[in-house]
């Protein structure tokens, strides 16, 4: 599918210490082959069926931890070494986001479905009694890093682009863990173990 962006507004956060957003408008987006009247259902259904990687975002704002659970995360670049991951406007954790500094991508393995799913749950207390790994720093300001992950990721924040209902973070990678268990996927609304 071929996107045009017809409108996008200047305001650019080039530096952690200026958190707004860049908003980019999606009144001038159109595909190839969807018209206004696009089935929301059937989207949902056919985005559904596509297998994702699930993946913890954390943070520490102001002293509290935060964190939410995602399958929206992307590797953007190589060089300049970039990643990215979308959070939904409607979020308990947009607003720390929107601040955050640095974040921990805790790409979790096939075992760690509960963890995805506290993650996921407003309102829940998702850092009670879990265990973080102990070889990486847990400083004040630091993004909490999950233990027994598959892998993680922590970065610097570099820019906040506001896309329809979400915000993408996007971050350069300063430390990343060994690889250790195999993935935890989503798949048509569940978790699932990887397959051979």
């Amino acid at each position: 599918m071929d996107f045009v962006a017809d409108s996008v507004d200047d305001t650019v956060n080039d530096t952690p210490t200026d958190p707004a957003p860049r908003r980019v408008t999606t009144s001038g987006l159109h595909a190839s082959g969807l018209d206004d009247s696009a089935d929301i259902p059937e989207l949902r259904e056919a985005l559904a069926a596509l297998a994702a990687s699930v993946v913890v975002v954390t943070a520490t704002v102001d002293g509290v931890p935060v964190g939410f659970t995602a399958t929206s995360f992307t590797s953007v670049s190589m060089d300049p070494p970039l990643v990215g991951v979308l959070l939904a406007d409607s979020a308990a954790s947009y607003d720390a986001f929107c601040r955050a500094r640095t974040v921990a991508f805790n790409f979790l393995g096939e075992h760690q479905a509960e963890v995805a799913g506290r993650f996921a749950t407003r309102g829940a207390e998702k850092f009670a009694e879990l265990a973080l790994d102990p070889c990486l720093e847990q400083g004040l300001d630091a993004a909490p890093v999950l233990a027994d992950t598959m892998v993680t990721l922590v970065g610097e924040v570099t820019e906040r682009v506001v896309l329809g209902d979400h915000v993408l973070l996007l971050a350069t990678p300063t430390v990343v863990t060994p690889v250790r268990h195999e993935p935890l996927l989503y798949h048509r609304r569940s978790f699932r173990r990887l397959e051979a």
